[in-house]
């Protein structure tokens, strides 16, 4: 999706306030994935389509050590940094928003130089959703940065649209590595 040219060829420029509610809109989602994602408890209600392989007793207690010796800290992390995103965008706070995706990169370094989670299907998951979060709060911090009063000019377009295509890419392994966690006993 490119903005539309004007009649002289020329890149438009449009108001801020409607390209960063569209990038925001995927940001809204991926932090309502996050939505009460407090893994001590279990909710049934948060069960995938697509039940993972079960998994042996051992497992089911590293993953639960893994959560609760440091990992479930990580995952509240970056759903606060996800959620300060969000807000600010929806509230078109750039200098924010820029400051916020920035944590966002910096949390997501972070929480991947955790340990791994014990489970290579959840390890592969979270690890892809961590370099998927990155590269869109990276993209986030940049375009949020370049925007001006005068609008987004096509290359804050470009990068806008890479940080909700990439906001989308986290979503699923997110969803799984966190229901995986969740309920360990699958």
């Amino acid at each position: 999706m490119a903005p539309p040219e004007t009649s002289s060829g020329a890149s438009a420029r449009f108001s801020r306030k409607g390209y960063l509610a569209i990038a925001c809109l995927a940001a809204v989602g991926i932090a309502g994935t996050w939505a009460g994602a407090d893994l001590s408890s279990h909710h049934s209600e948060a069960r995938p389509e697509a039940r993972p392989a079960a998994v042996t007793a051992a497992v089911q207690a590293r993953l639960t050590s893994w959560r609760d010796q440091g990992g479930q800290r990580q995952i509240d992390t970056v759903r606060a940094d996800l959620r300060k995103v969000s807000a600010d965008g929806l509230n078109f706070d750039l200098a924010a928003e820029a400051t916020d995706c920035a944590a966002l990169v910096r949390d997501t370094a972070t929480a991947q130089g955790y340990p791994e989670i014990p489970d290579p299907d959840t390890q592969a998951d979270w690890s892809q959703a961590l370099n998927a979060l990155q590269q869109s709060a990276a993209d986030c911090a940049s375009s949020a940065v370049d925007v001006t009063d005068n609008g987004v000019d096509r290359a804050n377009f470009a990068e806008l649209t890479a940080s909700e295509n990439e906001l989308t890419e986290a979503e699923a392994p997110m969803k799984a590595a966190l229901t995986r966690l969740q309920n360990p006993t699958w």
